[in-house]
């Protein structure tokens, strides 16, 4: 009776650690990440951010840590004088009765973090972060400060690869007993890896010769140990160099470390790291020499001054601005980056010795300016921010001030000034008159490379390659061989823009401005020329296609365009990647044939060919992985259920059909939403329209058949005159696609029916579309005969861009009958049309020159509507269901009564002209005074013209009122521009004031 169990009380991780400090300073504690012995690491936050907490508990009797905060107040008050430090001290400190807590800003990574982060370090990455570790432990010993405690956990690494030494160990002791590593483990060993970077003179025998205290000073040789244990541990992929027992063997010199650093295939880098590790302090070299004979050797020579004080102008700039100083510093760079490669092969030409010194100095004097103007600018720049120096590490009163450097730093009136100073300076002009391209001529360079023809590395389909094409055929994939063309070797590698590549990633969404993010994406694309297929894919591509789903249009739009430009540029990629485009592009891009903004879907239509034609080559790469086994290693049950080769090829082939048939489909599905959607728009399909050839390589020949076909009556249901005629204009590309059955039984009908629309254009491109595939041989007479018979009147058509490719077709038409065929089918037709006998129906410059004068619009369309008396119904079902022989003779003497007719009417008109040019009064004398002179004139300059070669892309007539319009927008017109041009033109041909080209 009377007896309770007492109940234990629940503390909780905040009241654990945190109890102590006071409210005010308002820390949520949010992880614990290290529970070391020595120090317990915690990430805690605050209003303005994330601070680490690094708690020391007090353990019984009571220790004086008044000399340790005076060591942690001489390190912070000393590096606050450096201008551009990569050392970052413990910011605050508070003692109380329980425990001890050290407070610094939070870093995201640190170097051992992110060895084993994607997107991994490439080789020129290491090395920026390895001359920057030699440049902090430069600036620690310049201050006479050294660290004690150097190791990947303690190098911090920002997102732009800027790096800091932090957590320095003056608390820690000096020299620790070789014999009992219980004080390595407690002070030294927070992660329990059992990994050493303590320099071998650090330890010491109990009752050895040597006594040392153990707070004796650091000296710098220890830290160069323990820089060169963690340099290898970069360059060695995260493998340490040394564990406790490793180093204890090499104190007694029972291990040799070089055997290990065999790994490292750049021979240099091996002999700075084995240079830095040895065992006698006295052979370590300091900082600033390491930095000064391994500068040419292991560390390229634009990383000081030039890159380095980039970064420096680039950290106080907020996102926007640093965008802005990218892109006008961009030609810069890149020639820096580039000068390594230029200046070997000019060293390899001139082999004379006075130009190798002329070169030599020209290149220090570079140098000296561009140190020069980098230390004008920092001149500049700390007028400007001196209250930010001078509170920079100040003691803290209150803990919302710790990382108010941050938001001071980036202050946009601290940027601005700069920035100008740079593109407003002298130096850019001696850049400029120095070869060096200006920013906005690069970029236009660049985005010209991209756009000239179609893409730079790949296929562009054209007219002349189009019966190539069709010779790579192979039927049992239904595929026309691989898109891309090949890659220059070396001329357009440059390592360094890796970092200008993560520079710009770090920092693309946080930028406030639109037009400053479309800059940053287009700098990527620019920079993604330059680098490997690696960073391409995992340190590029996630960045693009994230702002894929930005607010601003305008951004999307450079989004998707400079993933469609980056993706072709990819050749190689990891078997983790061969499934890039099905699990990850697409399913990211399925949003953009819904978006709310038209020109976002335009661009997307404008892209899908090349987006097609880059996932098959994603495909095709894949298979041949697979085909190599490469893929097979991921997947063991895949080799059990093989039982030989054939039946393992055979599976193979089967698999990259499926696959590809797949992809097919996924592809037809987008472009059927863009074509037929609830969004659709004459603009969007226009501008699929415009590369029509790709698609139909990538879908293959049945496939376009089977979905490609079907949709065609939708682009012309709809009114726009502009969309029919880009589709006439491009229908030819379908035609060598599909077959010449295809061709026949669906396409001619609609090109039939362009012949009598009413825009020119379109007229134009369907005469422009039959005259090719009548020299193709896609024709057969009888269905060749046909197309003459409704073309034939549009040799007296009142605009001369028309009669001049009708007259094209003819002599087509001519040359592929035959000379016999010819007189006997085609003369007959096109007589009434002739001044003259030409020399001969197949040249073009011939018939041209003996062509009668066109009639009026208003004589040709009154001709033309009695001539359309039968219904164009019954003729498109003869060529389509093949009708009866008897209804063919029926509608062949049809044919023939309504040519005779139009003959007739043509033939009055003719003799009218001949009575006008004899002067026979039958007209009244004002109209026969302008059409007298109007025939002359015409026929003067026409037969002049029978001396040019043909060019159906310069010689226009100017009498067409549509003119400028067809000049100015490559043959495509509006109905409003059509009509009111009609008008003027009429009034033009009445006042007799034509201008022949």
């Amino acid at each position: 009776m009377g007896n309770k169990i007492a109940r234990t009380t629940q503390v909780s991780a905040s009241e654990y650690y945190l109890h102590d400090l006071p409210s005010s300073y308002n820390l949520v504690l949010k992880e614990v990440l290290g529970r070391g012995r020595f120090f317990k690491s915690i990430l805690c936050k605050h209003d303005e951010g994330l601070v680490l907490v690094k708690v020391y508990f007090k353990r019984g009797e009571y220790i004086d840590l008044r000399e340790y905060e005076r060591r942690l107040s001489h390190i912070k008050e000393t590096f606050r004088a450096i201008d551009h430090p990569h050392v970052w001290p413990f910011q605050f400190w508070q003692e109380t009765d329980k425990a001890a807590y050290l407070l610094r800003q939070y870093f995201f990574n640190n170097l051992h973090d992110r060895l084993s982060t994607r997107p991994f370090l490439s080789l020129v990455e290491k090395k920026w972060l390895a001359f920057q570790l030699l440049l902090a432990v430069k600036q620690c010993h310049e201050k006479g400060i050294c660290h004690g405690d150097i190791k990947c956990e303690n190098v911090l690494v920002t997102s732009w690869n800027w790096l800091y030494l932090a957590d320095f160990a003056s608390f820690k002791p000096t020299y620790i007993p070789y014999d009992d590593p219980s004080d390595f483990s407690f002070f030294f060993d927070t992660g329990g890896r059992r990994l050493c970077y303590l320099a071998p003179e650090r330890f010491y025998e109990h009752g050895g010769e040597m006594q040392v205290a153990q707070d004796a000073p650091l000296k710098p040789s220890m830290d160069i140990f323990a820089v060169g244990c963690v340099i290898a541990e970069l360059f060695l992929e995260g493998q340490p160099l040394f564990e406790l027992s490793q180093l204890l063997a090499y104190r007694r010199g029972q291990y040799d470390p070089s055997m290990h650093l065999e790994k490292i295939p750049d021979t240099g880098i091996r002999k700075m790291i084995l240079a830095m590790i040895q065992l006698e302090p006295e052979l370590r070299f300091s900082a600033e020499s390491y930095l000064q004979n391994y500068a040419a050797v292991v560390l390229p020579t634009y990383f000081s001054p030039f890159l380095h004080n980039f970064y420096c102008c680039w950290n106080p700039l907020h996102s926007d601005m640093r965008v802005a100083m990218c892109h006008s510093v961009f030609p810069e760079i890149l020639k820096q980056m580039m000068g390594n490669k230029s200046s070997e092969e000019t060293s390899n030409v001139l082999s004379t010795p006075s130009s190798a010194t002329s070169i030599n100095e020209s290149q220090e004097m570079d140098a000296k300016q561009r140190l020069n103007l980098t230390k004008d600018l920092f001149r500049k720049r700390e007028k400007l921010d001196k209250g930010i120096v001078e509170h920079r590490f100040r003691p803290l009163g209150d803990i919302s001030t710790l990382l108010g450097d941050g938001k001071e730093s980036n202050h946009c009136s601290i940027g601005k000034p700069m920035l100008e100073d740079l593109t407003n300076s002298g130096f850019s002009q001696d850049l400029r008159n120095g070869g060096v391209q200006s920013s906005g001529e690069l970029f236009q360079s660049i985005s010209d490379a991209f756009r000239k023809n179609g893409h730079p590395f790949l296929k562009k389909i054209t007219m002349n390659n189009l019966t190539s094409l069709m010779s790579d055929y192979d039927s049992q994939s239904d595929t026309f061989g691989m898109p891309f063309l090949p890659l220059p070797e070396d001329s357009m590698k440059c390592e360094g823009m890796v970092l200008i590549a993560s520079l710009l990633c770090s920092c693309i969404r946080n930028v406030k401005l639109p037009h400053f993010r479309r800059a940053a994406i287009l700098l990527l694309k620019s920079s993604s020329l330059y680098i490997d297929d690696e960073d391409r894919l995992q340190r590029v591509l996630p960045y693009v296609i994230a702002m894929l789903s930005d607010p601003a249009a305008i951004v999307r739009c450079a989004a998707l365009e400079t993933l469609c430009d980056i993706l072709p540029l990819v050749r190689d990629f990891p078997p983790s990647d061969a499934k890039i485009f099905p699990e990850y592009i697409l399913p990211m891009l399925s949003m953009l044939p819904d978006d709310p903004e038209e020109s976002v879907r335009i661009c997307y239509a404008s892209n899908i060919a090349k987006l097609a034609l880059t996932a098959y080559g994603f495909l095709v790469h894949s298979i041949r992985l697979s085909e190599a086994g490469v893929l097979d290693k991921l997947s063991t049950t895949h080799k059990s259920l093989m039982s030989s080769n054939e039946t393992s090829g055979q599976q193979q082939r089967l698999n990259g059909d499926a696959q590809l048939a797949q992809l097919r489909k996924s592809i037809a599905e987008v472009v059927q939403e863009l074509v037929m959607g609830p969004k659709q728009t004459p603009n969007i399909r226009r501008a699929l329209l415009q590369d029509i050839g790709n698609l139909c390589c990538f879908f293959g020949q049945r496939q376009s058949n089977d979905f490609l076909l079907p949709i065609l009556p939708a682009f012309l249901n709809d009114r726009d005159d502009q969309l029919r005629a880009v589709f006439y204009g491009q229908i030819v590309y379908v035609c060598f696609f599909v077959g010449e059955r295809s061709v026949e039984e669906y396409l001619l009908p609609y090109i039939e029916q362009a012949l009598s629309d009413a825009t020119e254009a379109v007229i134009v491109n369907a005469l422009d579309c039959l005259a090719i595939l009548c020299k193709s041989g896609y024709l057969r007479k009888r269905i060749l005969l046909e197309m003459i018979e409704r073309a034939f009147p549009l040799l007296c058509y009142p605009s001369q861009w028309v009669r001049r490719s009708a007259v094209t077709f003819i002599a087509a038409s001519s040359e592929s009958l035959g000379a016999v065929d010819s007189y006997v089918f085609l003369a007959p037709v096109i007589r009434p049309f002739l001044r003259r006998q030409p020399a001969s129906i197949a040249s073009v410059k011939a018939l041209l020159s003996c062509l009668k004068p066109p009639v009026s619009r208003e004589v040709f369309y009154e001709v033309l509507e009695n001539a359309r008396s039968s219904d164009m119904l019954e003729r498109q079902r003869k060529i389509w269901y093949n009708s009866s022989g008897q209804s063919k003779q029926q509608e062949t003497a049809d044919l023939l009564r309504r040519g005779a007719e139009d003959l007739n009417s043509i033939k009055c008109w003719s003799d009218k002209q001949q009575n006008i040019e004899g002067q026979r009064p039958a007209v009244d004398a004002t109209k026969q005074s302008e059409l007298t002179q109007f025939v002359d004139d015409d026929g003067a300059k026409l037969r002049a013209m029978g001396s040019l070669v043909y060019n159906a892309s310069s010689m226009v007539d100017t009498r067409d009122p549509l003119c400028p319009e067809k000049l100015q927008f490559s043959g495509f017109m509006s109905q409003q521009a059509s009509g009111l041009s009609s008008l003027v033109g009429e009034q033009i041909i009445g006042r007799d004031t034509f201008v022949l080209l």
